[in-house]
């Protein structure tokens, strides 16, 4: 079986558990997860199975909407409330509205420093690595984007918490954006909680459980929980090839662009009269290039070809 599930991740697991698990579910090593959640957090996880594990990069890249709870007067060495307390102090001073007003700053283009608890290499290894060993080294600041950030609750107190309602482009830490709002209060701040509630096109309405997903092996009906790559994409301009179109996609051959929106370099999706996939092409000079070419299925499902 091959295309794209949308799992609602558990809190106390890492995303490469879920994959694990996965994996024993469909009976395949190949199975990747496109973008990381921590394993205090919930919600939206993107899994791509078997050969739709190569369209991995083009589902990490979408937007993402977040739930976060953060409280004030408190920070981490994790920025959130796993790790070791390294200040504390009372808050009791905060009110709704100055923590209203100090979200203002943050939306829009903005740059974040990854944590050490992150996922980010540094000198070949991976951060998180390193923080293990008591260690922290310079990072470089990378810019993201905050869409829209606004508070859907507050409750005061010694350490005062907001609901945070975020949708930020890929890359954004929510855990760092906890600190930083935090920090320009002038308490110091951590995340507490974290709900992803959307991520690209997929939404948590829609999301299976594992235990879901459990019920649905033992009834035989897996393959209803898959996404195909064309639906996955949906977001995507769609062209539907004639037939030789198709077969010169195929061969790996270019065809015209007549169609495409968009200028130069634009991606787009290529389906066949059935309106399976054929292939992810770009636009490359008043024509459609293949990038990546999809196998056709005896079975009628797409898979795609190394």
């Amino acid at each position: 079986m091959d295309g794209v599930v949308i799992v609602h991740k558990p809190e106390g697991i890492t995303s490469h558990d879920v994959v694990n698990r996965l994996r024993r579910l469909f009976g395949t090593r190949r199975v990747g997860h496109a973008g990381t959640l921590d394993p205090m957090a919930t919600g939206v996880l993107t899994v791509c199975i078997g050969q739709a594990t190569r369209i991995v990069e083009y589902l990490t890249a979408g937007t993402k909407e977040y739930l976060a709870e953060v409280v004030f007067g408190v920070t981490t060495d994790t920025q959130d409330s796993t790790g070791s307390i390294l200040t504390e102090q009372d808050a009791g001073h905060l009110t709704e509205a100055a923590v209203r007003d100090a979200l203002v700053p943050f939306r829009g283009k903005i740059v974040q420093t990854p944590p050490m608890v992150s996922a980010v290499h540094h000198a070949g290894r991976r951060l998180y690595e390193l923080a293990r060993q008591g260690l922290e080294v310079e990072r470089e600041a990378r810019p993201v984007e905050i869409f829209h950030l606004e508070m859907t609750g507050f409750a005061p107190g010694v350490h005062p918490t907001a609901t945070l309602k975020i949708v930020c482009s890929a890359g954004t830490y929510i855990r760092t954006l906890a600190a930083d709002i935090g920090a320009y209060l002038g308490v110091g701040g951590m995340m507490n909680s974290l709900i992803r509630t959307r991520a690209g096109d997929f939404s948590l309405e829609e999301a299976r459980t594992l235990e879901q997903l459990e019920a649905l092996r033992a009834e035989g009906a897996l393959a209803e929980s898959l996404r195909s790559i064309a639906d996955a994409l949906s977001g995507w301009q769609q062209i539907v090839l004639t037939e030789e179109e198709e077969r010169r996609i195929r061969q790996g051959q270019r065809v015209r662009a007549d169609l495409i929106r968009g200028g130069s370099g634009s991606l787009c999706l290529l389906l066949n009269a059935r309106r399976e996939a054929v292939a992810v092409a770009r636009e490359q000079a008043g024509h459609l290039a293949p990038i990546k070419v999809l196998a056709e299925s005896s079975c009628g499902a797409p898979r795609v070809s190394s």
